[in-house]
């Protein structure tokens, strides 16, 4: 009882109210504290640090520490929960009760906007952040910023998984206060939804701290209302928009991008927080992801955390400077970048912000903004089925011209690929082509997935008003001399079928032959190709087994095919997520003394995987050489292309790439300004033209430039043989066998 009467003496002459007011008050305090508190448990995405929270419990001793100014008091939440109540009443004010999701920022050209990504509690890294942010002249020490057109955007996930997470808020919340109309924390999913709450970072501080203020633990203590009420006042979206230019936009998010953002046609880039999932290796803290819908796409994080540099050797203080100059076209990026672990200072990286082009100096990127942009143009499917496949279609067109891009361009002249979802539907495939021809003013297209997808605009290819490259589809109804404005690289689907039952015929002697097909407009002109193909053999007698696309279960085709004995079997699905159920129905013994083999479509890399776990030797043909070789400068720069994405190598990307690569061709050798009629001249005009080791020659007849067939073992990484157009039925082994 004495004890508490005489802490209650020394409590009333003695402020314990510390001060964090300044910059270097803030550095003060983190200079007592670790800035890497070990972990209690071994799950990085939700640490532990029972044992660091319990260092610092303010015990009585300690409270009279700090009382005496001896000790900082690490537990001193009565900042942070009036500081919250005051912005949200702030907030709730300005907007007259309704809480935007979105807020808009009319941007001053010559002006600075900073971006944090994912901090994650970093307080230590943050603090450095602001310090630089003063010397080069944008902060004050009482942490206001210098220049009133200037604006600091947080890009969500300020906190969690880190043991500073509430004092990180409070400085946020304090930077708010001082800069209120320049200041934006965007709501991410840290912050949405209380996902805060569950976490071990902030839920056992929290607890501590209604302990030591004797309020009973419920759902509803002070805190953690404020907490919650200021989150719901944070917007999701902000867009940026250039003074005098209200039609062009750039949108900060914290992750996702909402599908309302993605429709529409005026935006200039996506600037996004942390996006591991998408980046597919160790960020820089600023990374170009890809073009979307014409847009770059950049990724932010800022949070060097112990987490963050274990979960995905993530290592640097980092924030990013948005230059406006008088557009977006003309405006920069520039990442503050150092690594944790030494004492360098920051270092500078200069990009372009709307094309995602590195430069080494203020020279070059004047020389890029200023460079002409000819975009082409392509509708493919980002989900569903055939997703995977769109996807890596794109990443492998879009590495091709990242790398030319890089390089300046073709005849100083840069690419810029508008890749539109059109989600496996003929329906949106056709109102992506009108958009891309009405809004983006784009009149070429490459590699477009999808025959249904193509026969939707088909007739817009054959006037004239479109035209298109290296359309993903094997189809014989696209390949007459009457489709002027379409060129062809790779096989027929025909051509395939032909190979493989060449290659099956005269390789294992195979006389017995089963078909599973889907009996619609893909596999039943596969099935009648093959057909073709063994009559021409003198094989009249085969087992048919179609089934329908839209068939729930495979039991009984599994029973008919097991009950024809076939020696080979021609498996002929469109989308690869059923090829690997049917293997699993089949079993890997059905094979042994079988030779299953298919087309290209079918396969994808996880299912080429799974064949080589199983021992299945699955026969495949190929539009494109193996994606896993390396043994041609093609293939090289190829493989160095998709590793700038992280991208698995698969003839996906690899057929993108090779599209792109020959656009590139074709742009090289005619005259500016580019237009889709000089590049179909140019194809139309091949004869025995090398190309990455090939040697194209265009066919009038078919509108193809006749590369050859690739015969691969999915149990392996090997080309077999490679079956030649020029020569249908001849085969000779490949120098990779």
């Amino acid at each position: 009882m004495l004890r508490k009467l005489f802490l209650l003496c020394l409590l009333s002459s003695v402020s314990i109210q510390a001060v964090f007011d300044t910059l270097s008050e803030w550095e003060t305090f983190a200079a007592l504290v670790p800035e890497y508190p070990p972990f209690n448990n071994q799950y990085l995405l939700d640490p532990q640090f029972n044992s660091f929270f319990e260092r610092y419990r303010p015990t009585y001793f300690k409270s009279v520490e700090i009382a005496l100014g001896m000790r900082t008091d690490f537990w001193n939440f009565t900042r942070l929960e009036p500081l919250l109540k005051e912005l949200t009443q702030r907030a709730k004010k300005k907007m007259s009760g309704v809480i935007a999701t979105a807020r808009r920022l009319e941007i001053v050209p010559g002006s600075r906007t900073l971006l944090l990504g994912d901090i994650h509690g970093a307080l230590h890294s943050l603090l450095r952040d602001l310090r630089e942010w003063k010397r080069l002249g944008l902060l004050s020490e009482q942490l206001t910023l210098l220049n009133k057109n200037d604006f600091v955007i947080f890009l969500g996930d300020a906190i969690n998984r880190s043991a500073y997470s509430y004092q990180t808020l409070e400085l946020i919340a304090l930077l708010i206060k001082k800069n209120p109309e320049q200041v934006i924390y965007i709501c991410g999913n840290q912050e949405r939804d209380k996902v805060w709450e569950s976490s071990f970072a902030m839920s056992d501080p929290l607890k501590l701290w209604a302990h030591w203020k004797s309020i009973p633990l419920s759902d509803h203590i002070g805190l953690k209302d404020s907490i919650n009420d200021f989150f719901n006042t944070l917007p999701l979206v902000v867009s940026l928009v250039i003074q005098g230019r209200p039609n062009e936009v750039v949108y900060c998010t914290a992750s996702s991008l909402p599908p309302a953002l993605l429709k529409e046609v005026n935006v200039q880039a996506f600037i996004v927080g942390e996006q591991r999932k998408q980046l597919f290796k160790a960020p820089t803290g600023l990374d170009f992801l890809k073009f979307t819908n014409g847009a770059a796409h950049w990724s932010l994080i800022s949070c060097p955390t112990q987490t963050y540099q274990d979960f995905i050797n993530f290592k640097y203080d980092a924030f990013v400077t948005l230059l406006a100059g008088v557009s977006w076209r003309l405006s920069s990026l520039t990442l503050h970048q150092r690594e944790v672990r030494t004492q360098k200072s920051y270092e500078e990286k200069l990009f372009d912000l709307s094309m995602g082009i590195g430069c080494a100096t203020q020279k070059d990127l004047e020389r890029v903004q200023h460079q002409p942009v000819f975009a082409i143009g392509s509708t493919v499917a980002f989900f569903g089925g055939f997703g995977a496949a769109g996807m890596s279609l794109a990443h492998g067109l879009e590495g091709a011209i990242l790398q030319i891009n890089d390089k300046g361009g073709v005849q100083g002249c840069l690419i810029k690929p508008i890749v539109l979802d059109d989600e496996n539907s003929p329906r949106l495939a056709l109102a992506n082509a009108e958009k891309l021809k009405r809004v983006y003013g784009t009149d070429l297209f490459v590699i477009p997935q999808g025959t249904e997808q193509l026969n939707t605009y088909i007739e817009h290819v054959k006037s004239g008003e479109l035209a298109v490259l290296f359309p993903r589809s094997g189809a014989i109804i696209f390949r007459t001399g009457l489709m002027k404005n379409i060129v062809h690289f790779r096989a027929s689907y025909d051509e395939e079928a032909e190979a493989l039952i060449d290659f099956v015929f005269k390789e294992y002697k195979v006389r017995s032959f089963a078909f599973v097909y889907q009996n619609d407009s893909f596999g039943t002109p596969l099935a009648e190709a093959a057909h073709k193909a063994l009559v021409k053999r003198g094989i009249t007698k085969w087992v048919d087994i179609p089934y329908s696309r839209e068939q729930a279960s495979y039991t009984d085709i599994v029973k008919k095919l097991k009950m024809a004995s076939a020696e080979a079997v021609g498996i002929f699905f469109s989308a690869h997520a059923p090829v690997r159920e049917f293997l699993e129905m089949l079993g890997p013994n059905f094979f042994i003394g079988r030779i299953p083999f298919g087309i290209s479509f079918m396969m994808s890399e996880a299912t080429r995987r799974y064949c080589k776990s199983r021992g299945i030797n699955f026969l495949l043909s190929y539009t494109t050489p193996d994606p896993q070789a390396e043994d041609t400068q093609f293939l090289r720069d190829y493989s160095e292309a998709m590793d700038r994405y992280g991208v698995v190598k698969d003839v996906n990307s690899l057929e993108g790439y090779m599209a792109g690569a020959l656009l590139i061709e074709a742009l090289k050798n005619i005259k500016m300004p580019f237009t889709k009629e000089k590049v179909i001249t140019f194809f139309e005009g091949l004869k025995a033209y090398p190309f990455a080791g090939f040697s194209l020659t265009f066919d009038a007849d078919t509108r193809s430039l006749g590369l050859p067939v690739w015969i691969v073992k999915a149990s392996g990484k090997q080309v077999i043989y490679e079956h030649k157009k020029q020569a249908v039925g001849e085969w000779w082994d490949s120098a990779r066998r």
